[in-house]
């Protein structure tokens, strides 16, 4: 598996049989996208000051030809009063497209689509990107630009790896400040952690950006995600690169 780090980001799920959409589930229209922005309202932002430090420092950063984008963000999954009445009108509509849908469906990053709680955890995440992200529609993602990512150290590794030369320019104790305020938020290591790759029509392709990773950290006892997005943005943003993507190999 990849994730989709670089400025094409590639669809890491290897899913090319099943690229599900939500319309193909048969949500399309002007009433689908009504009822999406009302689930994404279930999506409440979560203040946690200290998250808040330690994205506050990171975003910004120069590194010389290219600054840091950031947005390090935790959610509440919780659904309350009429939203649940939505949120089960959803599951039934999605039920009777799934029962006359391909065998494909049971394959997916987030579980076997026909699950009730692989299709809430679907639409946890995109509303997570949507609410993270509210210039953006999130809605019509294909399945397969997510992916799980099963190595918990490896994840930790990766983001490191990307975020170096900013650990550098915010001293050693800065690493530490952050893990452990993502850890307060959301309990990293009982996570199942899944990583969002961007397709080639998205702003990561066109606005200048040299790399850009978007990982998704979900806690299901706790009902929170935690959003880590980052990417490297060039000073003169209209700038169009032509730059190999900047991938990086997942180990089983």
């Amino acid at each position: 598996d990849h994730w989709g780090w670089g400025k094409r980001g590639a669809g890491g799920g290897g899913l090319d049989e099943v690229r599900t959409h939500w319309g193909f589930l048969g949500i399309e229209g002007d009433c689908f996208k009504a009822s999406f922005k009302c689930i994404s309202r279930t999506m409440k932002y979560l203040d946690c000051p200290s998250l808040s430090a330690a994205s506050a420092e990171l975003a910004g950063v120069d590194l010389g030809d290219h600054l840091l984008d950031v947005k390090l963000e935790a959610y509440s999954c919780k659904i309350a009063g009429i939203d649940k009445k939505l949120t089960r009108s959803l599951e039934q509509r999605y039920m009777d497209v799934l029962s006359a849908s391909s065998p494909q469906l049971s394959c997916s990053p987030v579980g076997p689509l026909t699950d009730p709680s692989s299709r809430r955890l679907l639409i946890n995440l995109i509303c997570t990107l949507n609410a993270s992200n509210p210039d953006h529609d999130f809605s019509n993602i294909s399945v397969d630009q997510l992916s799980r990512e099963k190595d918990t150290n490896m994840v930790i590794t990766r983001i490191d790896s990307a975020l170096e030369t900013a650990y550098h320019i915010l001293g050693r104790s800065y690493r530490e400040r952050l893990w452990n305020a993502v850890d307060q938020v959301i309990r990293v290591h009982e996570c199942e952690i899944y990583s969002f790759s961007a397709d080639e029509d998205s702003e990561d392709s066109v606005d200048g950006r040299l790399w850009s990773f978007h990982v998704l950290f979900y806690n299901r006892k706790m009902k929170k995600v935690l959003l880590f997005s980052c990417a490297s943005v060039m000073h003169t943003s209209d700038v169009v690169l032509d730059d190999e993507d900047v991938q990086f190999g997942m180990d089983d």
